[in-house]
């Protein structure tokens, strides 16, 4: 699963678990409700600061921990 569709199936669940329409978190976000179905279905890449201002939205805070994987590059 792309990172796109883990961050979007992650906002759909908390949108759907606040008893929440797209329609209402675009209003409530002001972004349009085809932004909100994109981002949730995660078939192409979103800005960042879209996620962020959808989870803000509906009370979560977007946070991103870097760990490290692997090798670094040389």
């Amino acid at each position: 699963m792309t990172i796109e569709k883990r961050v979007g199936a992650t906002l759909a669940k908390i949108r759907e678990d606040q008893g929440l329409t797209q329609k209402e978190v675009a209003a409530a976000t002001k972004l349009c409700q085809r932004t909100i179905s994109f981002i949730e279905r995660g078939d192409r890449p979103t800005l960042v600061k879209n996620v962020v201002i959808v989870a803000e939205a509906m009370g979560y805070q977007v946070l991103f921990v870097p760990t490290r994987k692997g090798n670094k590059l040389s």
